[in-house]
């Protein structure tokens, strides 16, 4: 694998890879099994960013409510993802900085933040 990727681990691979699919347009790359207790996606997105989403059943399900941690990515319309937002029930945060900069920000099923900005 030639790319840089992030890592995040998962409660539901199920949920995680269809958030990340239909609410961030992130296509899969690929799954593997290493054993019984391990799975793996890798997603890409159209700027050939990849997450690596890690469901694991020997060990405690993740827990990231508490982490300051924010993947953010820059998205061209904020309006429209509002819209798929708000049609899939995800709860977010609307704001704009003082330079201009508008972002929406919300977690993905793991409670990873995501934040997308213009």
């Amino acid at each position: 694998m030639n790319n840089s990727f992030i890592m995040i681990g998962v409660q539901s691979m199920d949920a995680s890879v269809d958030f990340f699919k239909n609410i961030l347009d992130f296509q899969v790359e690929g799954n593997q099994k290493p054993n019984n207790d391990i799975e793996l996606t890798f997603l890409k997105n159209a700027d050939n960013f990849m997450i690596e989403l890690v469901y694991r059943t020997d060990i405690p399900v993740p827990d990231n409510k508490d982490s300051s941690t924010s993947i953010m990515f820059r998205h061209i319309d904020l309006e429209a993802k509002k819209e798929v937002l708000v049609n899939n029930d995800i709860k977010y945060i609307s704001a704009a900085l003082p330079n201009g900069t508008k972002f929406l920000k919300f977690q993905d099923p793991n409670n990873v933040n995501i934040v997308l900005y213009e």
